[in-house]
């Protein structure tokens, strides 16, 4: 199923972190292509929407890089900072009532 842009675009960030939270520190194309099958191949992040969102979480404190060389391959990963683990739990309890009162408008409960 495609799903329109302006839907995903509001939880970016929250997959991103939603990662970082459940498997630590990860590099870019490892975020995307363990969003996309986690999501059964639904969710697909390019690059130009992944690292805008990577580098506005960075700048919002959220997350922290460090460059590592990995397999002869140097690469940038991502963590959550404190204040990131903590947004996250935020945002997710936001999401999850998001999707229980649409439910119920809906009539899915």
């Amino acid at each position: 199923m495609l799903f329109n842009r302006e839907m995903i675009k509001g939880s970016t960030s929250m997959l991103i972190m939603s990662l970082l939270y459940k498997e630590g520190p990860l590099y870019g194309y490892q975020i995307a292509k363990l969003i996309d099958e986690r999501s059964d191949h639904e969710l697909s992040f390019k690059e130009g929407t992944l690292y805008p969102a990577l580098y506005k979480l960075e700048e919002e404190g959220m997350l922290v890089t460090e460059w590592k060389v990995v397999e002869g391959r140097k690469r940038r990963y991502y963590a959550l900072t404190p204040a990131g683990r903590e947004d996250f739990l935020k945002r997710q309890n936001e999401w999850f009532s998001l999707i229980n009162s649409v439910k119920k408008v809906l009539g899915h409960v």
